[in-house]
């Protein structure tokens, strides 16, 4: 019992660490996104990203963006291909598989603010403009 309590708590903090770095930031918006969770989505972006996304049309409706980005909730799986980080600053490239088979890669830049990394979306050669270019 306590070996599985121990194994069960190992999992727990790995997952809270992965949730913590630049590319576990990424994982996990996406995974909300997919799942149709787009508060918790909100979270994980900077204030100046939702104010982008009505400057573009998307107001109030992060909901379109991962809509659009997860094909209606079919993102099977996102591989991490690389993570940076420099000072305050992190790039993640990834690499999405959808339910269908077909794959996009694309990338998200973030900011790390009061020690919480954030995604800046809509930024030049982000995930929504490398994907869009590459369909």
């Amino acid at each position: 019992a306590i070996m599985f309590i121990a194994i069960a708590g190992l999992g727990i903090s790995t997952q809270a660490f992965a949730q913590t770095t630049p590319a576990g930031i990424v994982k996990a918006f996406y995974k909300a996104c997919n799942d149709g969770k787009y508060l918790k989505a909100e979270r994980l972006v900077t204030k100046d990203s939702l104010e982008r996304l009505a400057d573009v049309g998307l107001a109030n409706s992060l909901s379109a963006y991962c809509a659009d980005l997860t094909e209606r909730g079919t993102l099977k799986k996102v591989h991490v291909l690389s993570e940076k980080v420099r000072g305050e600053g992190a790039v993640v490239r990834f690499k999405f598989v959808y339910e269908n088979g077909s794959d996009d890669e694309g990338r998200e830049a973030l900011i790390r603010r009061g020690g919480v990394w954030k995604i800046e979306l809509l930024q030049a050669g982000d995930a929504r403009f490398q994907l869009r270019a590459v369909r």
